[in-house]
């Protein structure tokens, strides 16, 4: 009897979903103490089709090999990673591969927080030239990138979207 309950919650929920005008997924770190082949099996069971990526499913320096075979299990499993992230930059370098990697593993958006050390060597914070950096990429390789706020406990970090768009105000769309 359970299982029939079940099953009619999953079809009333899959109804639902089919009518939410946008897509609905998980972030990879839900899945951080468990295999990639495991994520995917939890994501089928609750219907979800979209995954933000977590360099611990896929090491941002993976081969093409590595890539592809991530992909296929992805794809046989129905689910689509939209996204990579959240990612942290401090320099082009470090920006430009996390670019390139998501290029190769065809995906169109980074999530990131653009960030420079503070005075005192330890602090991450807000960076005007991070940013600088991360608008010339997104032109130059046609991806999005979403700001990651951290939230309150941590101020100097983008810690409201509030904060973020004010910082991003004027800058490519």
């Amino acid at each position: 009897m359970k299982k029939a309950v079940l099953v009619l919650a999953s079809a009333a929920s899959a109804a639902l979903f089919a009518q939410v005008p946008f897509k609905l997924g998980v972030a990879g770190y839900s899945f951080h103490k468990v295999s990639l082949d495991k994520a995917l099996e939890t994501m089928q069971a609750i219907d979800c089709h979209y995954l933000c990526h977590k360099s611990f499913f896929l090491k941002y320096d993976a081969s093409d090999a590595e890539i592809a075979e991530y992909a296929g299990k992805l794809a046989a499993a129905g689910v689509e990673t939209l996204a990579t992230g959240p990612l942290y930059a401090c320099d082009e370098a470090t920006a430009r591969q996390q670019f390139e990697f998501a290029r190769k593993a065809g995906i169109k958006v980074l999530v990131g927080v653009p960030f420079e050390m503070a005075a005192d060597g330890k602090t991450r914070v807000e960076s005007d030239r991070m940013l600088d950096v991360v608008e010339k990429l997104v032109k130059e390789y046609d991806m999005k990138y979403a700001i990651h706020n951290h939230g309150p406990d941590i101020p100097r970090l983008f810690p409201t979207a509030e904060a973020a768009i004010a910082r991003i105000g004027g800058r490519d769309s």
